[in-house]
């Protein structure tokens, strides 16, 4: 027997966690989490008890960011009560405008290569 930890697994065993989150959920999770521990020390330190503001402040420019970045990524709002399910995020509209004029561009052609591939004879 070998040392714990060595085992090696066939290709087939070594898959991603089947359980992944969605990025869009898994980075709105966050934004929750550190909202709540703002809010939390925000109210503590506003009602005069004695909080750590180095922490306040980090916690506060650690949600910003995360709030920017979700802005910028899904376009919304990550506290917006509905989700808009036909709402497309803007990441993703210029990787569909790309994959529509590609199939524009190759669904003209199809006909042109059709006619080459039949060739000059008419149907009986």
């Amino acid at each position: 027997m070998g040392k714990s930890g060595t085992t090696k697994y066939p290709k087939m065993f070594n898959l991603g966690s089947p359980f992944k989150l969605d990025p869009q959920k898994k980075l709105k999770d966050k934004i929750g989490k550190l909202s709540d521990e703002h809010k939390k020390l925000f109210s503590a330190y506003d009602q005069g008890q004695e909080v750590d503001e180095g922490k306040l402040g980090r916690v506060e420019n650690k949600l910003e960011r995360k709030e920017k970045r979700y802005s910028k990524k899904y376009g919304s709002s990550p506290y917006s009560m509905m989700d808009n399910p036909t709402a497309k995020p803007k990441g993703k509209m210029k990787k569909e405008g790309k994959l529509k004029a590609t199939m524009t561009k190759t669904m003209t052609k199809l006909p042109q290569q059709a006619a080459k591939i039949s060739g000059p004879h008419k149907n009986k």
